[in-house]
């Protein structure tokens, strides 16, 4: 069966991504890629999650585009939602490398997040973009020609606070259940 077959039948029988993906399955073809964009009510839910929190929280979508700054992000990370692109900052503005202490060890988890991204969107203009930007850096062009998928979710992220210098957060990335276009990166102080 070919996948044009497959398409007229999921088209003729009105299938949603998911039954779509099922149908392929069941014909013991490789699904086609499957995105879930969170909807408006889940995206207020996550911004209400990173507003009760009083450490640094922020979200991006999956562009790294923000979306959402918390008070403390705001004021520790010197973040606000009119920054544009999280990741363009972080590399392209150089005070981040003294907000960020491990800057080098956070960085080369970032481009492993970008890098696995990238390698199930290679067709993605807006994410080839991000990365020829991105690639104006120099070490994000060396992590980048490494090939590295270090993404590590949690991860310790040293950061030069205002009010008590140099503190170690545990930082994770939170995503919405079935949902890949949206992440509440945040980050609790630790002990």
């Amino acid at each position: 069966m070919s996948t044009a077959v497959l398409d007229s039948i999921s088209s003729a029988l009105a299938l949603d991504p998911v039954d779509r993906a099922h149908l392929y399955s069941l014909a013991d073809m490789n699904p086609p890629k499957i995105e879930f964009v969170a909807t408006e009510s889940e995206r207020r839910v996550l911004e209400h999650f990173a507003r009760a929190v009083r450490h640094p929280a922020f979200i991006v979508d999956k562009y790294w585009r923000i979306l959402y700054v918390n008070p403390s992000a705001s004021r520790i990370i010197r973040l606000d939602e009119s920054s544009a692109n999280f990741l363009e900052i972080f590399f392209l503005d150089r005070q981040y490398r003294d907000i960020y202490v491990n800057w080098d060890e956070v960085a080369e988890c970032f481009v492993g997040s970008l890098r696995i991204r990238a390698g199930t969107e290679s067709d993605d203009s807006e994410l080839a973009g991000l990365i020829g930007r991105l690639s104006s850096d120099r070490t994000f062009r060396s992590l980048w020609q490494r090939h590295s998928t270090a993404h590590r979710k949690a991860r310790v992220v040293t950061l030069r606070t205002p009010d008590a210098g140099a503190q170690n957060f545990d930082a994770t990335s939170l995503d919405l259940s079935g949902c890949d276009d949206i992440h509440l990166i945040g980050y609790l102080p630790r002990d």
